[in-house]
């Protein structure tokens, strides 16, 4: 397990987080944390006890289960800050818009499994935090990972459903979501914590086979980490997204 799982700052991240349900609300923190992103030369200087990892462990503590509300996690304050804060790292993570996650398949994945996401802040010289890189999998249906395997161009879309009804084979096959940091941090320790603790999730997840669609450098660096093999090209006649596969 990676060195950067203390959370001195815990309590103070989450309460930061607005609920994106205030829509307004949820813009102006989005847009006041992109104003501090840029890169600056000081911000590479990152010091160890600086840094806090929120998983949703750490939110759902204090939250209710989806199975235990008739509108699943949805009515949860904190699940939809853990959404918000994974929104805010994707989109620092990413400054085109064409690699950016959608929010609304956002909302999906992370109710069907947010176990699998981490997110990583980093302290500001304001004295402010901000998400600043995040980690994300989860188990995928295994008909699709045999598609991705053997046939990758007859997918037409990134959208890989989710597999977690079945307690037995909800992990026998995953799909790497995200491993991404913002720019100003990467080559950092930062960047180094990243790449160990989601190698060291996905190692503890022992699945059968492993798939990754690479819409970056990222992505392949991460799929090259692991052993992965290109399988070809998603089919969607838009992007050339790379497809790995990995057991």
């Amino acid at each position: 397990m990676c060195e950067y799982d203390m959370k001195p700052a815990l309590d103070l991240s989450i309460a930061q987080i607005p609920d994106f349900t205030h829509w307004i609300d949820a813009q102006k923190w989005i847009e006041q944390g992109l104003a501090l992103i840029p890169v600056s030369r000081r911000m590479n200087q990152i010091q160890e006890e600086s840094l806090v990892t929120l998983e949703w462990k750490d939110f759902s503590g204090i939250s209710p289960s989806a199975q235990e509300t008739l509108f699943g996690f949805f009515p949860s304050l904190n699940w939809r800050k853990f959404v918000l804060a994974v929104f805010f790292a994707d989109l620092v993570s990413y400054p085109d818009p064409r690699n950016q996650v959608n929010f609304d398949r956002l909302l999906f994945i992370l109710h069907s499994y947010p176990q699998g996401f981490r997110v990583y802040w980093s302290l500001f010289p304001d004295g402010s935090r901000w998400p600043v890189g995040y980690t994300g999998w989860y188990p995928m249906l295994e008909s699709q990972f045999h598609l991705l395997a053997q046939d990758p161009q007859k997918m037409k879309s990134r959208m890989i459903l989710p597999a977690v009804d079945d307690p037995i084979l909800s992990k026998s096959f995953i799909y790497l979501f995200n491993f991404s940091v913002a720019k100003p941090f990467r080559m950092t320790s930062l960047s180094s914590a990243l790449m160990k603790s989601y190698c060291w999730d996905l190692s503890q997840a022992q699945a059968q086979g492993l798939c990754l669609i690479a819409v970056s450098q990222h992505g392949e660096k991460m799929a090259e980490r692991l052993g992965m093999s290109c399988t070809g090209w998603l089919g969607d006649g838009m992007r050339r997204d790379r497809v790995y596969i990995g057991a």
